[in-house]
């Protein structure tokens, strides 16, 4: 069968190699991207697809107002005022179309956090903006105001790099669609991240994965497929292609598009441990994280993609652990802490640089011991989040349920440290 002009765009324009994937909407399903049943046969292990490393494609999707590109231009630097979008669907699925609700859910992860950190800095930035924006409108006879929705919905697209890629497409009028990664009179397409076309499932039928260049795959599921997912279009079948937030998180794209801060990698838990002690231990511990070049956040990595623990992040819970209380654990198990900024001694042992802290006896245990403590009383909050009523929506469901798993991998791997 001819591929119909979503695919075509993704084969011929986006530079992505594939010769087994269609973008298909077959009678009583949603639409979905879909792999002839013969080509998930034949091919074994190599992927379906590769996808360059903008991840973008174009798609029926589309905005309200042409405000938006207005918007754009001013957050990407670009000069497209001239630009019009038309009739385009004002919503989006990353972080930013969380509901409050969702938001409450997620209360006690990094993302919550993050999101509603990132809707505040763009309220004020559109408040700052709005009186520019509804001038523009107006001397543009575009009536309607300046909304929040229309705002957020730019940097949606300029947070996922939707805009970054040349297109030359064909309108239905038989019109070329200028190379500025815009849409122009006559076409009701705007640029997306390919990858959001595939559906999720609980039972996957594909997963993708990052390549050393940038790109991403897109292969099978080792797993049998059911036949239940097989539909036919003119005369041959083919097989839905699942992806499951468990494989790559959703998180992922979380991360990408610039919600949580840079480094903290979507196999990785943020954990802030506590600085122990009085405050003028404490005073000492900060003039060593700043000598040090240390954060407060140790990110705990997934052991399945990770040798463990980095020596900062060793070297951040170490510090944070000390204390000068008596009838503390530290004072029990490492000895007792005293200081002299910007040293201090366990036991009048001085202990003046990063590997003597290192090397205290049971302090790197300790250390661990408080990070469990911590993980896993999340862990247990996030599980009491799922069991709410009324239910989350699946894609937070998605994501707590993940996020239980990879604390757990944690957990196990701290404590078998």
């Amino acid at each position: 069968m001819a591929a119909d002009p979503f695919t075509a765009s993704f084969l011929d324009r986006a530079g992505a190699k594939s010769k087994h994937i269609r973008v298909l909407e077959p009678a009583g399903r949603g639409r979905g991207v879909y792999s002839p049943v013969s080509a998930i046969k034949d091919l074994g292990k190599s992927p379906l697809a590769t996808i360059p490393c903008p991840l973008i494609l174009t798609a029926n999707t589309c905005l309200q107002s042409d405000i938006v590109c207005r918007c754009v231009a001013m957050l990407d630097e670009a000069q497209a005022s001239e630009a019009t979008l038309l009739s385009l669907f004002l919503q989006g699925s990353n972080g930013l179309y969380l509901t409050e609700d969702d938001l409450d859910a997620l209360a006690d992860t990094p993302v919550a956090a993050a999101v509603s950190a990132k809707l505040r800095h763009l309220q004020v930035l559109h408040g700052l903006v709005e009186r520019e924006l509804s001038a523009w409108k107006q001397d543009s006879g575009i009536g309607g105001s300046v909304d929040f929705g229309a705002f957020k919905w730019a940097n949606f697209i300029v947070l996922s790099r939707a805009i970054s890629m040349q297109s030359f497409l064909e309108s239905p009028d038989g019109s070329a669609i200028p190379g500025d990664g815009y849409v122009h009179e006559g076409c009701n397409h705007a640029l997306v991240p390919f990858l959001d076309m595939f559906n999720h499932s609980e039972q996957p039928t594909a997963y993708w994965a990052l390549q050393p260049d940038g790109s991403v795959a897109v292969l099978k599921n080792d797993q049998p497929i059911d036949p239940s997912h097989h539909v036919e279009v003119d005369g041959e079948q083919y097989v839905e292609l699942h992806f499951c937030y468990g494989h790559n998180p959703s998180t992922e794209w979380v991360y990408a598009h610039g919600f949580v801060p840079k480094g903290n990698k979507h196999d990785a838990w943020p954990y802030f441990p506590r600085l122990h002690g009085s405050d003028g231990l404490v005073r000492v511990k900060m003039m060593w994280v700043a000598e040090l070049g240390l954060t407060p956040r140790v990110s705990l990595p997934d052991p399945s993609s990770s040798t463990g623990l980095a020596r900062p992040s060793k070297l951040t819970m170490c510090l944070a652990c000390l204390d000068d209380d008596p009838s503390s654990k530290c004072a029990e198990v490492v000895g007792n802490v005293t200081f002299d900024a910007p040293y201090f001694a366990v036991n009048d042992t001085l202990v003046d640089d990063d590997d003597l802290l290192l090397q205290l006896p049971g302090l790197l245990t300790l250390a661990v011991d408080h990070a469990c403590c911590s993980l896993a009383e999340t862990a247990d909050s996030l599980r009491s989040h799922m069991s709410r009523a009324p239910p989350p929506s699946p894609v937070v469901r998605d994501y707590l349920e993940t996020s239980v798993r990879l604390l757990g991998a944690i957990l196990s791997s701290l404590r078998n440290h």
